[in-house]
């Protein structure tokens, strides 16, 4: 019997009938012996009925629990042990108990978090996701709940110092993220991480965009425990040094997880990094410009995530990648020169099992280098950029060899054509949901109606420097309608009729349009129905006021508008 379902009483039974009209409080003493086989759900206590429901693994039945009525909705936020917040419309209203899904934030936002904060007091796990917070809001979270495991801030410019004063409350934190964190002073985060017990109960550490120093660094190594501790994140903290790099190395070589910035590393702190950090899965190095291949070389056999910038020596470094790193699953490479079809075939012989490969190079990639990637079948996202002579043939090969795509991402394509649309749509793979083709000159209506025969599972599309004109764009609508991002950049056929047709993606969160100069101030204000769009790149739009774009931005004051 399903859990809540109830015994119908038989048609010729009017005893039994009578006895599921009465409540439980109605029977007689010596009834009750007769009806307690016919106990139901809601006749039980809150905690036995609270310890049955949390059997319900999957997501779907544990939003639906919280849908049968308002006691059973209580009790599921009483028990709920995750939050994600999202700005946009149309989310999802609730997430289950352990996997966080979304609660819509609107221009109430404020308050909707500040119920769901105190709705949930079992709360060991939030997750901003996009919500612009304040200090305010990280206050309340300290403050409710104490206890919280792990906390992910994203969007955080407008936080200040008393944010981090905030955060030094929750003594059991396993887990801080906190990204473009520019108004937070370095003096606010030599406060928090000198914290000792603080700092010890974490085991990962992530920060992007902030005014992190080596003074902070320090701290933190100092106070971190060895034992605890398995990831730290660092991206594009511009105020470290190699030293941090040398320093971490040698009271944490446990870590798992590293990404971090080290601009004029040293060769005996790079390799000191390299030699004593043997259990990384996953390194991530910005602006490592004195790397070589023998630091590559000592680099830990369990990498399974690697980013480089290979500022020289290019070549001899990719091929040791290839000769020691065969477990690699994910590759990102930012090359400072010129790829060839023989730097690239050793990665293809010996890194077969790639997932994922991002290479950016400075100087180009060979067209043959690109038609050798075809080779790693398992690919399920690849970024190349300045490809040299992309041609339709070799997008068509990369089409049909890699059926396991989830997202390309080529540029230049210059000399790609709607032929090659044809290929991506009918015969590419059936999982693709990201695609991006920059400096498309060549690409105009003709190819979108290709593109059009591929399933509709796009959900982001990037086709910058092409022909589409406004009837391309309602092609995209009634094919695509699902997109959640749509950059349209440097498409010097588009006129303000688009901006009507951009009402028709219900579900558009990012839109760039950025030197589509035919756009006017007229047609501006009809992006104000597009209520749940998150960001908006406007620029090089002559016949753009700024009182129009200011316009826009009090009529959306959660809309991200980049203009200049």
């Amino acid at each position: 019997m399903l859990l809540g379902s109830r015994k119908r009483p038989s048609s010729d039974d009017s005893t039994d009938s009578e006895q599921h009209k009465r409540t439980r409080h109605e029977h007689e003493p010596g009834e009750l012996a007769a009806v307690s086989s016919t106990c139901e759900l809601s006749d039980l206590p809150n905690e036995l009925l609270l310890h049955i429901l949390s059997f319900i693994p999957e997501v779907q039945y544990a939003t639906a629990v919280s849908s049968v009525c308002r006691r059973w909705y209580r009790l599921y936020l009483a028990s709920r042990r995750s939050l994600t917040l999202a700005t946009a419309r149309n989310e999802p209203a609730a997430s289950n108990r352990g996997d966080g899904g979304a609660v819509a934030l609107v221009s109430e936002g404020r308050s909707v978090l500040l119920r769901m904060l105190a709705s949930c007091p079992q709360l060991r796990e939030i997750d901003t996701a996009d919500v612009h917070i304040v200090d305010s809001d990280v206050a309340a979270m300290a403050e409710q709940h104490p206890r919280l495991r792990r906390l992910t801030l994203f969007s955080c410019n407008r936080l200040t110092d008393s944010s981090l004063a905030s955060i030094s409350h929750f003594q059991r934190l396993r887990a801080l993220t906190m990204r473009f964190a520019l108004c937070i002073p370095a003096t606010a985060w030599h406060s928090l991480l000198r914290q000792r017990s603080f700092v010890c109960s974490l085991e990962s550490f992530s920060s992007t965009l902030a005014q992190i120093d080596d003074e902070a660094v320090e701290a933190f190594v100092h106070n971190a425990s060895p034992e605890r501790l398995s990831s730290l994140h660092l991206s594009v903290c511009t105020l470290v040094t190699g030293a941090s790099l040398a320093l971490l190395a040698l009271h944490h070589p446990q870590l798992k997880s590293l990404d971090f910035p080290a601009p004029h590393a040293t060769d005996a702190q790079l390799t000191l990094m390299c030699e004593r950090m043997t259990r990384l899965e996953q390194l991530q190095l910005w602006s490592a410009t004195n790397l070589t291949p023998t630091h590559v070389a000592s680099m830990s056999t369990s990498l399974r995530e690697l980013y480089l910038p290979l500022a020289g020596n290019a070549p001899a470094i990719v091929s040791t990648i290839a000769e020691h790193l065969v477990g690699l699953r994910k590759l990102l490479l930012n090359i400072d020169g010129r790829l060839t079809l023989a730097d690239v075939e050793p990665l293809v012989e010996r890194l077969a099992l790639l997932e994922l490969l991002e290479i950016e190079c400075r100087r180009g990639i060979e067209a043959d280098a690109v038609s050798c990637i075809t080779r790693l079948t398992q690919l399920q996202t690849l970024r190349l950029t300045a490809c040299v002579d992309l041609s339709d043939t070799t997008l068509m090969r990369l089409a049909r060899s890699l059926q396991r795509l989830s997202a390309l991402e080529l540029g230049p394509c210059h000399n790609i054509t709607d032929c090659a649309m044809y290929s991506v749509a009918t015969s590419g793979s059936p999982h693709l949901t990201r695609l991006m083709l920059l400096g498309a000159r060549s690409l105009d209506d003709r190819a979108v109606s290709r593109l059009a025969l591929a399933p509709r599972k796009l959900l982001e599309f990037t086709l910058e420097e092409s022909q589409i004109s406004d009837r391309g764009v309602a092609s995209l609508a009634h094919s695509f309608p699902s997109l959640r991002l749509l950059s349209l950049a440097l498409s010097s056929q588009l006129s303000s009729a688009c901006i009507s047709t951009f009402l028709l993606f219900p579900k558009l969160r990012h839109l760039r349009i950025t030197g589509c100069q035919g756009i006017t101030d007229d047609a501006l204000p009809l992006l104000c129905n597009l209520t749940q769009l998150e960001s908006l790149s406007l620029g090089h739009m002559p016949l753009l006021s700024q009182q129009s774009i200011e316009t826009l931005k009090a009529t959306l004051p959660n809309l991200t508008v980049i203009s200049f």
